[in-house]
């Protein structure tokens, strides 16, 4: 069609050649528009997680970060989708019973990438990758009142520079939250060295051991 014929044309007749000609290009005009458009949506509204929980030999029902829910609102904070995130990969046992390399490898990686800010774990002693460093003295996180409530409960690491010990963890053997959401039967929590928001890290402990 030439130009002199196209522009005698009424709008709708217009109209009717563009779509009869270029619909499929214009289709796929709008849906890649809309791809980006949501695309740039995401990144600009996501937000980042408050809190980054490490559940190493967890078992019994997934771990799920709504189960946080009661201790953010209750510290303070608003809960979001994604606002925590749990990390329940990490198994140091394979199903015989037998020591899984693999999983200490990922839990060594995920400490030198400075993700987690809470671990738990299923035992009393300090796991062999935490040793050195990973876990910080909870005596700088808790209110005395609170450690001395859990004084018979506490677990040491000791300070690779000066040799002392210090409390890194909590033994809950009781805990009713920890019964309550069925991932352990008894485990150590504690709070990582690389924790980006101790404050947060702290409250939603301290609400954990007085749930």
């Amino acid at each position: 069609m030439t130009w002199e014929k196209f522009k005698n044309m009424t709008i709708r007749q217009k109209l009717d050649h563009i779509w009869e000609y270029y619909r499929w290009p214009i289709l796929v005009a709008v849906v890649a528009l809309g791809f980006v458009i949501t695309w740039i949506h995401g990144i600009v509204t996501e937000k980042d997680p408050l809190l980054n929980v490490v559940m190493v030999n967890a078992y019994g029902r997934t771990p799920d970060g709504e189960a946080f829910q009661p201790f953010l609102e209750q510290a303070g904070y608003e809960y979001y989708d994604g606002a925590v995130m749990v990390n329940k990969n990490v198994q140091l046992n394979g199903p015989d019973g037998t020591q899984n390399f693999g999983g200490g490898q990922m839990l060594m990686c995920t400490i030198a990438a400075g993700e987690p800010d809470l671990f738990f774990w299923d035992t009393r002693e300090v796991l062999p990758p935490l040793k050195g460093g990973a876990l910080r003295d909870l005596r700088e996180i808790l209110s005395p009142e609170l450690l001395e409530q859990y004084g018979d409960s506490l677990v040491y690491a000791e300070d690779s520079d000066t040799g002392a010990s210090y409390p890194c963890g909590i033994y809950l053997e009781e805990n009713p939250w920890i019964t309550e959401q069925r991932y352990y039967e008894s485990c150590t929590v504690g709070v990582a060295a690389c924790v980006k928001d101790e404050k947060l890290a702290g409250e939603v402990l301290s609400e954990l051991l007085t749930y």
